[in-house]
């Protein structure tokens, strides 16, 4: 009798812990939805002072600041969209005993990766592609590309392979 009473007491302490931390659990989530719905009012607050200090309505040197680094960034992301649109606008090398093509888009200097890669034998460049094939008869369930017997997930698209 005593064995159960013991057992009966543990068993309600712990369906007590369980049942304090999942109220935890939920007014800490509710804490983590209402930040993040400060942090929307705040977002908007600050694109209605942009546009306000854009349109002149606005004349405070703290938002003059902050809209500076705000244009800085813009134009950071508008150089480097003009790289992608450079990069895309490439054209393949010519084939050996091939002239290359007369003009060419400028290009936007390479990143020290791209640059490695660039100056790299064509040989090494391969390399990657050469890669041990999968064993034959498993498919990924996912891309259905060809998975190697051994693995637990696909080197085409990560899924986990059953």
């Amino acid at each position: 009798m005593k064995l159960w009473s013991s057992v009966r007491q543990q068993a309600n302490k712990l369906a007590f812990e369980a049942d304090r931390m999942m109220r935890i659990k939920k007014e800490e989530s509710a804490i983590d939805d209402a930040r993040k719905q400060i942090s929307n009012v705040t977002t908007s607050i600050g694109q209605v002072a942009l546009g306000l200090f854009r349109a002149g309505s606005l004349d405070v040197p703290q938002v003059a600041a902050l809209v500076k680094q705000i244009d800085e960034i813009e134009a950071t992301i508008a150089q480097r969209q003009q790289a992608i649109d450079d990069i895309k606008a490439e054209a393949a090398p010519a084939a050996e005993g091939k002239e290359a093509p007369a003009a060419e888009a400028p290009q936007a200097p390479l990143e020290p990766a791209q640059r490695a890669a660039a100056v790299a034998p064509v040989e090494e460049q391969a390399a990657p592609e050469a890669e041990e094939p999968a064993a034959p008869g498993r498919k990924c369930p996912n891309c259905g590309a060809d998975a190697p017997e051994t693995g637990a997930f696909c080197p085409e698209c990560g899924a986990r392979l059953e």
